[in-house]
């Protein structure tokens, strides 16, 4: 039990503090019940779409006794084609990369106070976090499936 600012007490699932609050707070259940229905209706009708999608992009080629999905035959296809189209300029570039992460092009005169180094170190943080959040998202989802299904 919670006590509010107000003094009246909450409970989980009924809150007393005001009469609007109080409302919605009741109403979760019903409201989390009816998401459930949408969300199994969505998942009924898009199921099968989303199933032939996936044996259609995903479809494994044994190869040595193992199956290899084609979609990552056409990503290193891909990677191959624009690394000489583009004249290896993900090879060339290593050395240049360096040397603006180290500070080589930096002048103190320009104006700002973020280097390099930090607007790296921000993005590649931003990258992990999305990663992380959508790894975890996906997570429990599947958890809640699993729940759901009885496991």
């Amino acid at each position: 039990m919670v006590l509010p600012r107000e003094g009246f007490l909450c409970a989980p699932g009924v809150c007393l503090c005001s009469p609007r609050r109080s409302h919605l707070v009741l109403a979760a259940p019903a409201l989390a019940a009816e998401a459930t229905g949408v969300d199994k209706t969505i998942q009924d009708a898009l199921g099968p779409v989303s199933d032939a999608i996936e044996t259609v992009v995903f479809y494994a080629v044994p190869i040595g006794g193992a199956d290899l999905p084609l979609i990552v035959v056409w990503l290193i296809a891909g990677a191959v084609f624009f690394t000489v189209y583009l004249r290896f300029i993900n090879l060339r570039g290593f050395r240049h990369s360096f040397d603006v992460v180290r500070g080589a092009y930096d002048d103190p005169d320009d104006p700002g106070e973020t280097t390099h180094f930090q607007a790296l170190m921000t993005a590649l943080s931003a990258t992990v976090g999305l990663a992380t959040s959508r790894v975890s998202l996906s997570q429990s989802r599947s958890a809640g499936r699993a729940r759901r299904s009885g496991w």
